[in-house]
């Protein structure tokens, strides 16, 4: 399991009245169970394979596990009643709501999700679902970039509250990665559909392309923010031909955007590095090293993109 992530319990485990909500939703019952173990929920996933033949992927999680993963759940079901067919995602089957739980079931993908670690083909072919996606502007329901964002200004904030965790690498070079980084809630903004969660475990194999999935974060901004995020994850997850082609991969995904993707690299290496000194969260007890880890990880492009 990779670092950062939490323990599922088994899909087994769910209450029997939950299985039973899940099983009059889908229109037949459950004949096997296979669960799936990590993640950043604590409640149980697996693919089910039902009696009528089909096979689906459920995930649930109750409000006294975690509130805010049971509130992504329900921000996601919204989500995925207004994507049209064209977004390439896992269809929704349906949205169970029961006694504090709540359940997204939506089709099972042929593939696990891609990597560890990326290979240049999946990298191609994810970029190409997120141009699809890209396309549609103007959806209904969804909220703009700066509402669903994590706070992009670690930078500023690292200098100006706490400039003793800055490393000499980050304190020689301060002033401009808060300049590069301030302002990103205005150059963020626009109409096109993002999933603003782009990472190798949110891309699935199915036929031959993908699909993105959890899709709590979905939002409307900039066109180029899933790309960028996708360079972020090509570099900090790592790359199949090693760190100089995952940097390389990266660089070459940022050189067909707009300045401002390269601002909110920037600023993402911010977040990751000012979230890392937070107070461990419960629900993911490693989380923390994973964010320190990843804005390390982006250094090398991040030191070329401050240079440039």
């Amino acid at each position: 399991m990779p670092s950062g992530f939490t323990t599922r319990p088994p899909f087994e485990q769910a209450p029997a009245d939950l299985r039973a909500a899940i099983e009059a939703a889908v229109g037949s019952r459950i004949a096997g169970t296979e669960s799936i173990h990590g993640g950043m929920s604590p409640g149980p996933a697996a693919l089910l394979t039902l009696r009528d033949g089909r096979q689906v992927f459920a995930k649930a999680v109750a409000a006294s596990m975690s509130s805010e993963s049971h509130l992504l759940y329900l921000r996601e079901l919204e989500t995925l009643r207004v994507l049209p067919p064209t977004v390439p995602r896992a269809p929704l089957v349906a949205g169970v709501e029961h006694d504090g739980w709540v359940v997204v079931v939506t089709e099972a993908a042929d593939g696990p999700a891609l990597g560890p670690p990326w290979r240049s083909q999946d990298v191609a072919t994810v970029a190409d679902a997120i141009a699809t996606s890209a396309a549609l502007v103007d959806l209904p329901t969804l909220a703009p970039a700066i509402a669903r964002m994590s706070d992009l200004d670690g930078w500023r904030t690292l200098a100006d509250e706490h400039p003793d965790r800055l490393d000499d690498w980050e304190r020689a070079r301060i002033n401009g990665l808060v300049e590069i980084s301030d302002g990103w809630r205005t150059w963020t903004a626009g109409r096109h559909l993002v999933h603003l969660d782009v990472r190798r475990e949110n891309a699935v194999p199915h036929g031959d392309a993908v699909w993105l999935v959890d899709w709590a974060s979905a939002c409307h901004g900039a066109g180029w923010i899933d790309t960028a995020s996708l360079a972020v994850d090509v570099l900090a997850s790592g790359h199949a031909g090693g760190h100089q082609v995952s940097l390389s991969v990266a660089q070459g995904l940022l050189a067909q955007l707009p300045y401002e993707a390269t601002r909110f690299v920037v600023a993402v290496a911010g977040m990751l590095r000012c979230s890392s000194f937070l107070p461990a969260w419960p629900v993911l007890p490693t989380v923390r090293d994973r964010q320190g880890h990843r804005a390390l990880m982006l250094r090398p492009l991040v030191e070329r993109l401050v240079s440039r």
